[in-house]
């Protein structure tokens, strides 16, 4: 059985770590600006956090979304390499600070190992039960499993984690498991080139930019992954096609990886594969606590959220392999004090 796992910045937030935008703009905001048009722009952030982050948002892709509205406000390609190139290396900063908190962290801390392995190899037990998925599970229950993970955040949590288990053990060894090559970085890392921007030139407010000018190969992700030529958008794509199960987890759904969730609506047009998107909503963590408001917060998400951007809608024929995880205990509880 071929799992595929999409990795998104909620899986560092369940670990306690401070890797969400609110965090990152309150820090750039404060940084020291080198150019007027660096002080401007995020005049225009720290505005909207006094707002209530109403235009640049609360989530990376409302940020980046956000910064294709901005081009806007920056007239030359000179001008955008000095406000993209601020932003990109103060997050590098910023982000290689909270990853060195990380491997602090491990050190005062065990990885719960059973845990971690169970959440990636059954995502499904997570989930509710269903006949189809489970009917199909048991006649792949005695296969080896396979794991690709597709990291689209810039920090190296989880990459770190799957190195932490040993997997040439004669326990995994028995079960048949294996992680197939390392992580994709699919946004690059903090020790390479790192992509940020959005999914198409669409998403790009400043029209000027498209004809005589390399923004749109370098602030479109898709583009510029391709011209960077890794070929690990490539391998991402296969990587969800061979899936057997594809999961999503710790993602907001954005329009600036708009390409991937068509992906995964294109790849899982076969009756035995199916999607899991494993979503949270801490303000209603606790407010859910009647079974039949779950179940209707779950359709919701389906039917309002997910289809629509996976490129579906209510009469396709995939909608009954795609499940909801809403508020579930994936990937909770992995990180442990250690005894005394």
């Amino acid at each position: 059985m071929n799992i595929t796992f999409l990795i998104g910045n909620g899986f560092d937030i369940s670990l306690g770590l401070k890797t969400s935008y609110s965090e990152f703009a309150k820090y750039y905001i404060q940084r020291p600006s080198s150019h007027p048009s660096i002080v401007e722009l995020k005049k225009d952030i720290e505005k909207d956090i006094h707002n209530g982050e109403k235009e640049w948002g609360s989530k990376w892709a409302d940020f980046e979304r956000a910064f294709g509205l901005y081009t806007t406000h920056i007239s030359n390609d000179d001008e955008f390499d000095i406000v993209y190139d601020d932003v990109v290396e103060e997050l590098r900063t910023y982000l290689s600070m909270v990853n060195k908190s990380f491997n602090a962290m491990l050190t005062s801390n065990t990885l719960n190992q059973k845990i971690f392995v169970e959440s990636l190899i059954h995502p499904y037990d997570f989930i509710r039960n269903s006949k189809i998925l489970s009917n199909f599970i048991q006649e792949e229950i005695n296969r080896p499993i396979n794991i690709h993970i597709i990291n689209f955040n810039y920090t190296s949590t989880i990459d770190t984690l799957v190195k932490n288990i040993p997997w040439d053990s004669s326990e995994y060894k028995r079960m048949h498991i294996s992680i197939k090559e390392d992580v994709y970085h699919i946004h690059g890392t903090l020790d390479s080139t790192i992509l940020f921007g959005v999914n198409d030139t669409s998403q790009i407010a400043n029209k000027t930019f498209l004809t005589n000018s390399k923004v749109p190969y370098e602030l479109v992700k898709p583009t510029f992954n391709e011209r960077l030529g890794y070929g690990i958008d490539d391998k991402c794509v296969s990587a969800i096609k061979s899936a057997h199960i594809v999961c999503v987890f710790g993602m907001s759904l954005g329009e600036t990886d708009k390409y991937w969730w068509e992906e995964i609506g294109k790849s899982i047009q076969s009756p035995d594969q199916f999607a899991i998107f494993f979503m949270y909503d801490n303000n209603k963590k606790y407010e859910l606590t009647q079974e039949r408001l779950k179940l209707r917060e779950e359709d919701r998400l389906k039917t309002e959220v997910v289809l629509p951007k996976i490129g579906c809608n209510m009469d396709s024929s995939i909608i009954d392999r795609i499940y909801i995880g809403y508020n579930t205990d994936l990937f909770q509880g992995i990180m442990k004090a250690k005894e005394n």
